[in-house]
């Protein structure tokens, strides 16, 4: 047999394309000797090149795609990453259900003879007590979907003096209540997984019983709790550990009896779980309470005729999707790095992004960098994803459940609102109509939207910087037709008053104010009501009255500015110097100011607008800049030199700076 004779030309192996390999298959049996002649496109040896190159191509991809799931870096599947995590010693953060807070009064229970407590002579002497079972169904409608939400917690109240019952400031939260259960069988490899989606790990419930007997009655029991390490167990720790499995559901594992103490062989695995809808029920605002009350007394176990109003103290909000992808990635590594404790500020970042999922931006610093100093404190601000703030039992939950466990003894971590300076802006641009068919309007809405989009894009976060030229290009940009485009920046801070007691403010900026020797005002407010001292009256007398004003200021002969008071164009003579201006540090001091409310109702805030020194704002360690992209005021203008209509600038106007 012939040997095939050897090209100085190798097969060239580089590529991964199907009609690349093919090619490089044809070139490389053409150069040899024995096969010149042979039609590779059009005999049956095209057939085998063809399949060559499809075995070629195939196990290449798949070789490429296999080494890509080797590291979490280059991952794409979800179950890739989630395992790389798992070394790490990370477990992906849950779904996590909207919370919302609300009152439930019951009346008319009392009136029932059989909810009454009554003497030897018929008299009434009390009233039973009623219970508030924990998971409790209470229905919301936001828009046209209705979902469940229930009460965590059992709660058990007295009449109060009006024969009300009241349970105030209960948490509810949506989502279905489930319970799975399995037998613990130690020779079987069967893996206890909870089979519903979007299981809020917080909510989980691992009850395990010796016997069908127990479970039957449901008393003797043992409650197992969660473990993420091994520091402080022992072979009769009641824990049990959690990892999502390779279908996105949770799976839980048992003690060996040295780390964790062991089930006993037959034992029944009971777990009670909330599975939620994640942020679709964020907004709910009116709840229905949807079961039947019932004494809460073993002798009387009937049910009464009751009224049940359900008020509501805080709207649905924290509802999230589990950990994505990307946030895996990026947390699993930092958590791996913070070792299980919280020293640097990398370190509380990591934890609070482990653990807590509602999270739009995330900024910490030491003590020692505030004005003044606060050592042996660290400060945690977070902007939640669905409103501006946490609420109080937020902040506490975050505190006590996820940092202070982490925590040095030594060091006190405290969670701070972020404040907000919002940017008010005025956009006149020039364009070209000869080249679109869209008409000013239209043009103007992609000025809109590109002003959003740099809002998403740019200022997200704590670092988030308003460059002008930057946005002045993203204008440019939203549409082939604008020419040109200036834009007027000013700023705005919002002060939620104390109503009706005289009170001082202090309002930063994130940028020195503009800095002007004309009289014309720098800062402005809108309009309030306050509460001033009358003129005297015949009699001598003033009285407090409620007037509406605006504040605005002046330049005073010293230079420095000073606030007042206007009622339409006229000042208020009891307001003619109510605070001032630090233009330097960006700072407008209200010294006095007694707010009694406001004429239009749907304002909860003074809105004071300011001109900053530069276009370019850069926030605080705390703040964040939010573009009024809505409120935004918008003119086009034609250019009348781009389409001919003025020659050699001769009634050409241009757009006067704001």
């Amino acid at each position: 047999m012939t040997e095939l004779a050897h090209n100085t030309s190798n097969l060239n192996v580089s590529e991964l394309d199907f009609a690349e390999i093919r090619d490089d298959l044809k070139t490389y049996l053409k150069n040899q000797s024995e096969l010149t002649d042979y039609d590779y496109d059009g005999s049956a040896m095209g057939v085998v090149l063809d399949l060559l190159a499809y075995t070629t191509h195939y196990n290449a991809f798949n070789a490429n795609m296999s080494i890509n799931e080797s590291f979490i870096d280059t991952a794409q599947l979800r179950s890739s990453v989630v395992s790389h995590a798992k070394l790490l010693g990370y477990t992906p953060r849950s779904s996590y259900y909207p919370v919302a807070n609300i009152d439930i009064q019951v009346t008319g229970l009392t009136n029932n003879t059989g909810h009454q407590i009554r003497n030897e002579d018929g008299d009434i002497v009390g009233y039973h007590p009623i219970t508030l079972k924990a998971g409790s169904k209470f229905k919301s409608l936001l828009g046209n979907d209705s979902y469940t939400f229930t009460n965590t917690e059992s709660r058990t109240v007295m009449p109060n003096a009006s024969n009300e019952y009241v349970f105030d400031n209960v948490r509810i939260v949506e989502g279905s209540q489930k319970t799975v259960k399995y037998v613990y069988d130690r020779y079987s490899d069967e893996k206890y997984v909870l089979r519903h989606p979007n299981v809020v790990r917080e909510s989980i419930v691992v009850k395990i019983y010796n016997s069908y007997a127990d479970f039957a009655t449901g008393i003797d029991y043992d409650v197992y709790t969660s473990a993420d390490n091994l520091v402080s167990l022992n072979e009769q720790s009641k824990v049990y550990w959690i990892q999502e499995s390779l279908d996105e559901r949770y799976e839980l594992y048992f003690g060996d009896g040295i780390s964790g103490k062991a089930l006993d062989n037959g034992s029944i695995v009971s777990v009670d779980y909330i599975s939620t809808n994640n942020g679709d029920a964020n907004g709910c605002r009116s709840f229905t309470f949807e079961n039947t009350l019932r004494i809460n007394d073993g002798s009387l176990n009937g049910i009464f005729h009751s009224i049940v109003k359900v008020s509501t103290n805080n709207t649905a909000t924290g509802g999230v999707d589990k950990e994505s992808i990307k946030s895996i990635k990026f947390n699993a590594p930092l958590s791996f790095a913070s070792q299980n404790r919280a020293v640097t500020p990398d370190d509380y970042r990591a934890i609070v992004r482990a653990n807590y999922g509602n999270v739009r931006a995330l900024s910490v610093w030491g003590g020692e960098d505030n004005e003044p100093p606060q050592y042996g404190k660290v400060f945690i601000c977070i902007a939640p994803n669905d409103k501006e703030k946490l609420t109080f039992t937020e902040k506490t939950k975050i505190i006590n459940d996820y940092i202070n466990p982490k925590n040095l003894v030594s060091i006190e971590a405290i969670i701070v609102d972020p404040t907000y300076t919002y940017i008010s802006l005025t956009v006149d641009y020039k364009y070209n109509p000869t080249i679109t068919n869209d008409d000013v309007y239209t043009i103007s809405s992609k000025v809109r939207r590109a002003a959003e989009i740099y809002q998403d894009t740019e200022l997200k976060t704590f670092d988030g910087v308003f460059r002008y030229s930057q946005f002045l290009k993203s204008v440019d940009e939203a549409d082939n037709s604008i020419i040109s485009s200036t834009v007027s920046v000013h700023l705005k801070k919002r002060i939620y008053p104390i109503f009706k007691k005289e009170s001082a403010y202090t309002v930063e900026y994130a940028s020195p104010l503009y800095k002007s020797f004309s009289p014309e005002p720098i800062v402005q407010s809108n309009a309030f009501n306050v509460q001033v001292l009358s003129e005297v009256d015949s009699d001598g007398n003033q009285t407090l009255i409620e007037t509406e004003i605006y504040i605005k200021d002046y330049l005073g002969d010293d230079g420095v500015r000073r606030l007042q008071g206007y009622k339409g164009n006229n000042l208020v003579p009891s307001m003619s110097n109510i605070g001032y201006i630090d233009e330097d540090k960006g700072t407008v001091y209200i010294t006095n100011l007694n707010v009694a409310g406001f004429s239009d109702k749907s304002k909860s805030y003074i809105e004071i607008s300011a001109s900053p020194r530069s276009n370019d704002i850069s926030p605080l360690k705390s703040e964040l800049l939010n573009i009024l992209h809505t409120e935004a005021t918008i003119n086009g203008h034609v250019d009348t030199m781009a389409t001919g209509g003025t020659s050699a600038g001769i009634g050409y106007t241009t757009i006067a700076k704001g």
